[in-house]
């Protein structure tokens, strides 16, 4: 078959794969040109985006105006192995948005086409992949967490034994906003010098290295659609393993749905991956086969660490404000553009 000359861009092996599903049947490689000119012209015609407050000044240590807050009892203090559930308890909590538009590739497809694509394809592979994983075990979730007394210092969380909340075992340094409210992640925290221990929670959670093998194999064999779908949902049932643990916490702690705030280290508020070394050594990750790269990463990669804080004032934000799409508000929040419906 005789293809017309075209260039297209795929940040990795699996966009690419997605890009020739739709290349290869003419009315998809058509609309598939007109969404890449699409995007292209809202590129060229995009104002320049400028940048403010650029870097977060170590020294300004001054707490920000969050108030203080009566922090809630933990159920215990330490570590444990979260096992009382099931792949049926995460599946609800599956953000089948992120999963059909970004990971399996539906994302420049829009009405009769996507919604053909959700109802004639993503779904019914979506349920027979659910049924195969409970049935074969190819995703093996594991989840460690644990409560500790905390405090903030400065820009510092002060993370206490859970035996003997006098001792201190470390500390967690995380920049604090240059400009608008000035926040940074420790101001979540009673003050040391208060004279009273606040809590803090951390979270491993794995889907384990069998999924790794299942998409290395089936790429192997050449089976690359399964490769590609079985990666986009081992990766996403990590973060839906991730929720419901958050949500598994709160409950522990006793407060809202809704209360506090669950943070993942390489995002804005929170850009230390080095920080995962912590807390390895709080939670111990090998004890669930989770290990930390040279890089600061996980092995195996469909995992994510979290710290949970509880202060119910808590909300994500970023160290910058620029102007442009996808920019920040003026009370410095992220507001990302969102994935069409």
């Amino acid at each position: 078959t005789h293809y017309e000359p075209g260039v297209f861009y795929a940040k990795d092996a699996f966009e690419g794969l997605s890009l020739m599903d739709r290349i290869v049947v003419p009315d998809e490689r058509a609309r598939l040109v007109e969404d890449n000119l699409d995007a292209a012209l809202k590129t060229m015609n995009r104002p320049n985006r400028r940048s403010f407050e650029t870097t977060a000044d170590p020294n300004d240590t001054t707490r920000s105006e969050t108030p203080l807050f009566e922090p809630p009892v933990a159920p215990f203090y330490g570590v444990k192995e979260l096992t009382d559930f099931t792949l049926a308890d995460i599946w609800p909590h599956l953000d089948l948005k992120t999963l059909f538009r970004l990971h399996w590739g539906g994302k420049g497809l829009k009405d009769e086409a996507w919604a053909a694509l959700q109802n004639d394809e993503f779904l019914p592979r979506l349920n027979a992949m659910r049924a195969d994983a409970e049935a074969t075990g190819w995703l093996q979730p594991r989840v460690r967490y644990g409560f500790f007394p905390a405090n903030a210092d400065g820009n510092d969380l002060v993370v206490f034994d859970p035996d003997d909340d006098d001792r201190e075992l470390t500390r967690m340094t995380y920049p604090r906003q240059p400009g608008r409210e000035r926040l940074c992640l420790a101001d979540y925290f009673l003050p040391l010098d208060g004279g009273k221990r606040d809590v803090v929670a951390f979270q491993i959670v794995t889907m384990g290295s069998a999924a790794t093998q299942r998409t290395e194999e089936t790429q192997a064999r050449g089976d690359y659609s399964d490769s590609y779908y079985s990666h986009g949902l081992s990766v996403s049932s990590a973060e839906a393993l991730a929720e419901y643990t958050h949500q598994r916490v709160r409950a522990m702690l006793n407060i809202g749905e809704e209360t506090g705030k669950r943070y993942s280290w390489g995002y804005p508020s929170c850009p230390d991956l080095e920080q995962h070394v912590i807390v390895d050594g709080l939670l111990d990750f090998a004890a669930i086969g989770v290990t930390v790269t040279d890089g600061f990463q996980f092995d195996p990669e469909q995992t994510t660490a979290a710290i949970v804080i509880p202060h119910p004032n808590a909300k994500y934000f970023a160290l910058t404000r620029s102007l442009g799409d996808g920019a920040m508000t003026q009370a410095g929040e992220i507001t990302e553009p969102a994935l069409a419906d």
